[in-house]
């Protein structure tokens, strides 16, 4: 464990029996690994990650809308990475990056 984080315990148990709907569909990941540079550091990865996915159209709510606008689901948080992971590539070109590795993953289905 990194001496710059404190761990706490967590521990709990859960049950669930979830309702599937299945419906297949084929989908993309986006992951990206960018290098730190401290070679004392870059072995320890932090991890940015973001769902790119949205539902769109389905069921109509009370009032009759049935469009799930998704702008900020996730899209602010795709947009985010996306511009955190050119910010940190023009860093390290300019010799000032991140000293730990950064793992990027820009996933779809949640």
């Amino acid at each position: 464990q990194p001496e710059s984080f404190e761990a706490y315990d967590l521990s709990f148990e859960l049950e669930h029996s979830p309702v599937v709907n299945e419906n297949i569909v084929e989908t993309q990941n986006v992951v990206a690994f960018l290098e730190g540079s401290d070679p004392a550091m870059k072995h320890e990865v932090v991890v940015l990650s973001s769902h790119y996915d949205h539902v769109g159209i389905g069921r109509p709510d009370s009032t009759g809308d049935n469009i799930y606008n998704g702008a900020d689901d996730d899209g602010s948080g795709t947009t985010a990475s996306l511009q955190t992971a050119q910010a940190m590539m023009k860093a390290k070109k300019a010799g000032v990056g991140p000293k730990r590795s950064v793992l990027f993953l820009n996933v779809s289905g949640e």
